[in-house]
């Protein structure tokens, strides 16, 4: 056994994640003899169990008789007084509701034996197949939403691009747009719904871009997604705004074409920095356009999932990024609506399906549900039933009921392709309905952990987390209150 000091990072780890240091310093190293201090940890470590300190996530420096380490993870994030969230790919656009990535590198390294493939079965942005990527791991994700697909795909692409290569395509780009783009006589219904929302000038920049990248086939989609996080700011849409909303502060200043460039200079700079690190990407993560409660693949695929599923009352996604989604060609113009109303915990509801609900439930179609279940149902219902209520609210029950039952369908179409014993972890946020004094909790992850149960899995572990304050237009809306839920397929 090695006695080693072990340093935490810069900045305060929260209560639960120092649970989680010490816990993987046991699992993954196998110490023994673990003294906390304030700022560091002493243990004692088997010699061939060294080797795997790079899976450490909670801590910075490893210290052996005076020689110091820096930690993969450290290197990741970079030096600072407060945890970064944006560092290797994470960063590269603005997406809401991004799963905390230190959360996801904890999870992977300690719940998915490390020779089997992971599932992630709302990937969104693609939060864990970065971390995967960052460990080696084969890993697959998720998601119905075609942008979400597509920035999960070029972030792991982005990976393994060669800063340089960047560079120099870039100075090409650049010299390229000639600012004498002009848009073409008739207009195809992608055209016209886009001059909707922005003014002529920026949107001929935002054209040009996106036919002058075709030049560049590597660094493409790279270059695709720096632009289309600046559609927000560019656009008539307020910026502030998660809905699509008319836009009533000012106009940014700054030529869109310069701004681009430094955008892509910084995410530049950050590849570089971490370029040591980043060659360490190794294995197979693809994110896929699928339903998560039909699924695809094999029986038995995957060793565990993690995921950060959304809520019965969802932000808008397909809203928020419907310039994205049209700019990029993801989506019709014509296709947004549908698309927002067909995934999981969206908020789009027909008063014919609201009223299909309700009949479902009190006929007993969902006598499969746990009782808790059904009583937080009961009393949604009962809290929604004033007249004086909005549209919004009177249709939370129906949402509710959708929700789990949609959630139920993931939850045993996961369990078909996790090996048996295979861990299922979801970071939860506590839902709450209505307003000021009228607010209503319902307690989101041990219902779902419920609804898994239901469905052949069993409850291993539910562990408070400290919600993250959020830093970006999505702050009002985040969820104050998580919980990580750890299933075990039976």
């Amino acid at each position: 056994m090695i006695t080693a000091e072990l340093e935490f990072p810069n900045y305060s780890l929260l209560p639960y994640e120092k649970r989680f240091a010490i816990g993987e310093l046991m699992n993954l190293l196998k110490a023994r003899d673990v003294r906390v201090g304030a700022k560091t940890v002493t243990a004692k470590i088997p010699q061939n169990k060294l080797q795997d300190a790079y899976l450490l996530t909670y801590f910075r420096t490893l210290s052996i008789n005076g020689k110091c380490t820096t930690l993969l993870q450290s290197s990741n994030e970079g030096t600072g007084g407060r945890q970064s969230t944006r560092y290797s790919t994470h960063g590269l656009h603005e997406y809401k509701g991004k799963f905390n990535p230190q959360t996801a590198r904890h999870l992977i390294a300690n719940l998915v034996p490390e020779d089997l493939p992971i599932l992630d079965p709302f990937c969104g942005s693609g939060t864990t197949l970065v971390e995967a990527a960052h460990l080696g791991r084969i890993a697959e994700g998720w998601d119905m939403n075609p942008f979400a697909v597509h920035l999960a795909n070029t972030k792991i692409k982005t990976l393994r691009l060669d800063p340089i290569e960047i560079e120099d395509n870039t100075d090409e780009l650049v010299q390229s747009l000639k600012s004498k783009w002009s848009l073409p006589n008739t207009l195809d219904a992608r055209l016209e719904y886009l001059l909707k929302w922005f003014r002529p000038q920026e949107l001929c920049f935002f054209e040009e871009l996106r036919e002058k990248v075709g030049l560049f086939p590597k660094t493409k989609d790279f270059f695709l997604t720096i632009g289309s996080d600046l559609l927000r700011d560019y656009s008539q849409q307020e910026p502030g705004d998660l809905r699509i909303r008319r836009r009533h502060s000012p106009m940014p200043n700054e030529n869109p074409k310069e701004v681009f460039l430094k955008r892509v200079q910084k995410e530049v700079l950050k590849l570089k920095r971490q370029h040591l690190s980043i060659l360490k990407a190794q294995g197979k993560q693809n994110a896929y356009l699928v339903d998560s409660r039909k699924g695809r693949g094999s029986a038995d695929l995957f060793g565990g999932a993690i995921t950060s599923p959304p809520y019965f009352v969802a932000l808008p996604y397909i809203d928020t990024q419907r310039l994205s989604l049209v700019w990029l060609g993801l989506s019709s113009p014509s296709e947004i609506r549908k698309l927002e109303a067909s995934i999981t915990g969206s908020r789009e509801f027909r008063n014919s399906e609201e009223r299909e609900t309700h009949r479902k439930v009190e006929n007993g179609v969902y006598l499969k549900w746990p009782k808790e279940l059904r009583v937080a149902y009961d009393e949604l219902v009962s809290r929604t039933e004033e007249t004086s209520a909005g549209f919004r609210t009177q249709a939370m029950p129906a949402l509710f009921a959708r929700f789990f039952t949609d959630m139920a369908q993931t939850f045993n179409t996961v369990k078909s392709v996790v090996r048996r014993g295979g861990r299922f972890a979801l970071v939860v946020g506590q839902n709450n309905v209505g307003k000021g004094h009228n607010t209503y909790a319902i307690n989101t992850p041990e219902l779902l952990a419920l609804v898994g149960e239901s469905q052949g899995w069993g409850i291993q572990e539910i562990i408070a987390l400290d919600a993250y304050n959020r830093f970006s237009i999505h702050s009002k809306n985040s969820v104050k209150v998580e919980k990580l839920v750890i299933l075990r397929r039976r």
